[in-house]
């Protein structure tokens, strides 16, 4: 099911080491990879993080990385909040994001090191 995902998918989920869809580790030049294409154009990272929380929809790392791009790119702020409560999502980072939400704060910018 997963083999379908393509190439650029698997190198966006190193960032997601819950997750590796059967495949094993990524090589090293993958995590280089998929940093500079979250951090350079984050509309193309926001899709690959939507089909990440789509793929695992209990990995709150993947719903955190997708909601926050949302908010971030696609500026629905209001929609993303309303997705926080209705999936009753809770993690640290999640938790953050709708603080950051609700009180009109900056949206985070992706990065390695979040959780």
């Amino acid at each position: 099911m997963h083999e379908a995902a393509p190439p650029c998918f698997w190198r966006v989920l190193r960032y997601f080491p819950g997750f590796d869809g059967g495949r094993g580790p990524l090589p090293g030049s993958c995590d280089r990879h998929a940093q500079d294409e979250a951090e350079h154009s984050e509309r193309r990272a926001y899709a690959h993080f939507r089909a990440a929380a789509t793929l695992a929809p209990r990995d709150l790392d993947a719903q955190f990385q997708a909601l926050r791009c949302r908010a971030r790119v696609l500026g629905e702020r209001l929609r993303v909040l309303a997705d926080i409560g209705r999936l009753d999502l809770h993690s640290p980072s999640l938790d953050d994001l709708a603080t950051r939400l609700r009180t009109l704060a900056e949206i985070p910018s992706f990065s390695a090191h979040e959780p």
